[in-house]
């Protein structure tokens, strides 16, 4: 059995775990309390390693880690974040005793009226930053199924080997901080046209994003070229086996808005896409954390 990474793991789960899921503000979120606090809902991130609350958030009783604040910036928010760890309950019978969580104090800035509560879903980052979440539990694999509005956490493979999608490292690709959920496009195509490029197109998943974000090296250029703005986006992504899984949307959802991003850590050649819920919706999102695979189905 695969075994949790961090030495500050002191519970693991022995089954899989169902967590329902809420929709509130437009983002899908799951419930889980920390050191006896109150039940907060937190945003369902597949783009975050953390457990992150507010100090509205807590009761006060969780402990102080061995790690120092630290200033963090999210796409909602930024600010200082305390580290305390403490016992965090996800739902009867998922009790961990002692977990490493980010607790936000004066937030210095607010954008778009997030609460700043994150279930962070990336297990694996570098050393040099605090434990993410996973890594401090033995749940090796997770299932977003966002019709039956369902988060599954489980200690062994929810991927069954068919229609599997191999996810790539930008840690070694790119010297990202952390092992997002990123494949490779295969073909990409913007108000019908397809979109041709110099570098490989790749594809980040990340469920606390609703709509698309590019890097603005590769935005920018694209923009111009369609001369009336994206209206909508299709994707093609190859599995293992040589099929070919689809992934679009447009601004028929009013989710849907292609945005510019800058990401330090990339390169100014490179194309990359953060796929949000817009595209998601109505599918079944499965990622095996240790080895590295996914599945999208319908």
């Amino acid at each position: 059995l695969w075994a949790p990474s961090s030495s500050t793991a002191m519970s693991v789960l022995n089954k899989e775990v169902c967590l329902p899921l809420v929709v509130r503000g437009g983002v899908y979120r799951c419930q889980y309390t920390v050191a006896g606090g109150p039940k907060v809902l937190a945003l369902v991130d597949t783009g975050s390693p953390f457990l992150i609350l507010t100090s509205q958030a807590t009761n006060g009783k969780g402990k102080r880690s061995r790690y120092t604040p630290t200033y963090e910036m999210y796409a909602s928010q930024a600010g200082d974040v305390e580290w305390e760890e403490g016992p965090v309950v996800l739902a009867e019978g998922a009790k961990f005793r002692k977990v490493v969580y980010g607790v936000f104090q004066d937030t210095l800035a607010n954008y778009g009226g997030a609460d700043g509560v994150i279930f962070g879903l990336i297990r694996n980052k570098n050393d040099d930053i605090r434990p993410s979440f996973l890594e401090q539990t033995n749940v090796r694999s997770f299932r977003l199924d966002f019709v039956n509005q369902m988060l599954t956490l489980s200690p062994r493979s929810l991927i069954d080997g068919q229609h599997v999608v191999p996810l790539l490292d930008l840690r070694r690709l790119f010297r990202c901080p952390v092992q997002h959920y990123v494949c490779q496009v295969d073909r990409m195509y913007v108000n019908g046209n397809l979109v041709r490029t110099m570098s490989p197109i790749y594809a980040l998943i990340d469920t606390g994003c609703t709509g698309m974000l590019m890097n603005a090296a590769f935005y920018y250029p694209l923009l111009g070229l369609t001369r009336i703005g994206i209206n909508d986006m299709l994707l093609t992504i190859k599995t293992t086996e040589g099929e070919t899984i689809s992934l679009g949307a447009s601004r028929r959802d009013p989710q849907f808005l292609a945005l510019p991003q800058v990401f330090p850590w990339l390169p100014a050649d490179a194309c990359l896409l953060v796929v949000g819920l817009a595209f998601l919706r109505g599918r079944v999102l499965t990622i095996d954390a240790l080895k590295s695979r996914m599945t999208l189905s319908i």
